[in-house]
């Protein structure tokens, strides 16, 4: 069976043999790992994409996420999987300042043009449906250690806050472009209908594909 050992490197160019010869062992085992956890990296980002995503893969994430976003390697490849699961958008009602209600949802293709606008609303809202995902509110509280709980507490704590600033930014962004009063935000959960439903006549739009996940509050024009 033919093996790489130290004769093979006389068939080798001159620079090469000079350039190997100069990697310890230490830092061949060093260059290994850090490979090895790039490559890790890159298999954790769509791994821990919802739905559904194993709590090893979240916490595996949690501890990457610094690598991922400075290397842009968080991707999530598995939300265009060949079964990909339902969108997620925002529906909100908004008061008028002559008291009517204006309902709407983000993002919506009458609104957000070209395709790439919109499809940036929609990744907005996907990232919100993420964060929320990831808040526990009824844990196995009998199960768990305290050093799981308290990891528990403080990872409902950041996703809520995400949550928080997300739906305000979005409010203030709303009522800025339809010089509104105030507005009441909800998640919404899109599906997709079942194949025979579509050849039945169904629409993709048909308002019972419309779940109400999560209101996420109302949000007023004045913030002084």
């Amino acid at each position: 069976m033919f093996s790489v050992g130290d004769d093979d490197r006389d068939f080798m160019p001159k620079e090469q043999t000079e350039s190997w010869k100069r990697w310890s062992p230490f830092w061949r085992v060093t260059a290994s790992m850090l490979i090895g956890l790039h490559i890790l990296a890159v298999f954790a980002a769509p791994w821990s994409s919802p739905p559904p995503s194993p709590l090893l893969a979240q916490e595996l994430t949690q501890v990457m996420m610094p690598y991922q976003v400075s290397a842009f390697l968080n991707h999530g490849y598995r939300f265009f999987a060949p079964d990909p699961g339902p969108s997620h958008i925002i529906r909100y009602e908004m008061t008028m300042a002559d008291g009517s209600i204006k309902h709407g949802r983000m993002p919506d293709l009458q609104e957000q043009w070209p395709r790439l606008l919109y499809h940036r609303h929609f990744m907005m809202t996907e990232m919100m449906y993420n964060n929320q995902a990831q808040i526990n509110d009824n844990p196995p509280l009998n199960l768990m250690t305290e050093e799981e709980k308290s990891r528990l507490a403080a990872r409902n704590e950041r996703a809520r806050n995400l949550v928080r600033l997300m739906s305000d930014g979005i409010a203030t962004q709303l009522l800025k472009k339809h010089q509104g009063e105030r507005v009441h935000l909800f998640l919404q959960r899109h599906e997709i209908p079942f194949p025979e439903a579509v050849q039945e006549g169904m629409q993709l739009d048909d308002p019972s594909l419309y779940v109400d996940l999560v209101d996420l509050g109302e949000f007023t024009g004045d913030r002084s």
